[in-house]
Order: structure tokens, then sequence, then C-alpha cells
């Protein structure tokens, strides 16, 4: 299993996310990659610290952005390795709110589905999770509008924890264009294009301690993005 986690100015959190990795590794196999998203902080030298072969720097040097961050961060770790197409990626938010044991959830709804690509569920019927009145609404106003617009029937796609089988995400990584927010919508619609069984899963979520990414901009940069998906989609571009 190999754990991609973007970073951005998250010294704070590095060395607890290194914790939270030891106690949840279960194989030798097991490697977490961070891909620093442009950090103005000490996070690029408390992660070079750790200096072991399962825990893998990259530095993000192209376009700046979470689903950039990303995409670099899978096309590196896989560039000229030999890993098995059912190898398991997870992506997993840098910011510590999502403990590593969550992971497991993922794992076990993957087998009970025969999913190839599990996702985690704020929303979901199981899940704990704590966030304010007006980000509850952007993001429910959020799903509202793609399920309409590309009839994904999931309750969260924007979540911060995803597990997909490297055949999966090799088939659609090239077609993916978003470089910032609406990065997980895209990969969501390239994925059932191609037939893949998306499966969602609880999850449980430690209370938000920093202020986040909703901003009056990253909506119109989001919402502009989904429109630019959906374009691509109405073509044909995705199947």
């Amino acid at each position: 299993m190999i754990i991609i986690l973007p970073v951005k100015d998250e010294e704070k959190n590095i060395d607890q996310i290194v914790r939270g990795f030891d106690l949840y590794k279960q194989k030798e196999s097991y490697k977490i990659v961070f891909v620093d998203d442009g950090s103005i902080d000490n996070t690029a030298k408390i992660i070079k610290s750790h200096n072991r072969k399962d825990i893998i720097y990259i530095k993000n040097s192209f376009d700046k952005g979470k689903g950039s961050a990303l995409k670099t961060a899978y096309i590196l770790a896989t560039h000229g390795k030999k890993i098995s197409d059912d190898e398991l990626f997870v992506f997993l938010d840098g910011d510590g709110q999502i403990d590593f044991k969550n992971i497991n959830i993922l794992l076990n709804t993957m087998d009970l589905y025969c999913a190839d690509v599990v996702v985690g569920s704020k929303r979901h019927i199981y899940s704990h999770s704590t966030y304010s009145f007006t980000r509850n609404i952007i993001s429910r106003t959020y799903n509202l509008m793609i399920r309409i617009m590309f009839g994904l029937n999931y309750a969260d796609t924007q979540c911060g924890l995803k597990m997909f089988r490297k055949y999966a995400i090799d088939s659609v990584i090239d077609k993916i264009n978003v470089k910032r927010y609406a990065f997980d919508l895209e990969l969501f619609v390239a994925l059932k294009a191609k037939g893949y069984i998306i499966a969602d899963a609880p999850i449980r979520l430690k209370p938000q301690t920093n202020k986040g990414s909703v901003s009056i901009q990253s909506i119109l940069i989001t919402f502009a993005d989904t429109i630019a998906i959906f374009c691509r989609k109405m073509t044909g571009y995705y199947k």
C-alpha cells in the first residue's frame, strides 16, 4: 500500500502524522509519500529528517494545487517501478484530521463490494464528523449540483480519504486536467466512465483545527473547473 499525502505549511502536523502512520502500518511494504505543494515553513525539513525508506518526500514543482500535487506524486511514485496492478493507493489529506485507522474501513468496504475504488464519505450514515454550518451548506449544495450534472450518486466526492487499485488510476490519470479543488470530481467522473465499481465508506474525522481552504475564490475556481469537466464529459472525453 502506498499512501499519498499532499501537504502545504504543515510543519506542526508532520511528526504527528508519522507517528500515526507507525501505529497503523501493518506490512513492511507500506509506504507514505509526502508531496509538498509549495510550503514556505519547515515542512520539507521535518519530513526529510525522518530518514527512512518507507517515507518518501516529493516536491510539486508544477502548477500548485491539491490536484496537481496528487497527480504529480502518483506519477513520480510509480514511474519506473515494478508495482502490481492490484497495488492499493490511498489519497489522504495531509492536515492530520483523518486518522490512518480509517483506512481499514475502506479496505473492508473494498472487499465487501469487490470494488475498484472506495471513497470515504463524511455524510455516510455511520460517519462521525463535525463541520461549521456554512461549510456544511456549501458542501451539500455542491454535492447536489454534481448529482444533477454528472449522475454521481455519492453523498460525498470531496472527502480527503480515497482508496484505489493501481489499474484503475492508471487507466484515467492522463485524462485528469484539474489542478485544484475539483480534482476529486474529475477523477470520479473518469473512473465512472470506465465502468469501475466505486463504493463509499463511513469515516471518523477529528475536529477541524485549521480554517480550511473554503473561500469565495476557491468556490469560483471550483465552479469553473466543474463546468469544464461537464463540457469534457459531454464530448465523450472520459470514455
